[in-house]
């Protein structure tokens, strides 16, 4: 069995590392926490998280994407997820609601954004 071990692939100049072009990786994807102080565990791609209120955050991207109009995947723990994206691509906007369509703050969360980035 073969092996390759790497640090950078670079582009075919050697002046940096690959682009990932025609091809839709995740660009952006955070796991959190949204009960009590909404708490980032893992991520990337992302500056920071913005509880706005009782089931309402806001995954705030490093590194902005080419508009709003990227593939969005979210999961919670309380039953049903929403989002309410600003349309930028700047900010991933996300709402969980209990199975009775109440908001309400979620113990686990995970967002993703596919698409483009600016």
């Amino acid at each position: 069995m073969s092996e390759i071990r790497v640090t950078t692939v670079s582009d075919t100049a050697g002046t940096g590392p690959v682009t990932l072009t025609k091809q839709m990786a995740c660009k952006h994807w955070c796991f959190f926490v949204g009960t009590g102080t909404a708490t980032i565990q893992d991520s990337f791609n992302t500056a920071s998280l913005t509880d706005h209120s009782t089931g309402q955050y806001a995954s705030n991207l490093t590194n902005h994407m080419v508009d709003g109009n990227q593939g969005i995947f979210q999961t919670a723990n309380t039953g049903e997820l929403a989002e309410n994206r600003d349309g930028n691509g700047q900010t991933c906007r996300t709402a969980t609601y209990n199975s009775s369509g109440t908001l309400t703050d979620a113990g686990r969360c995970n967002l993703s954004f596919q698409g483009d980035l600016a």
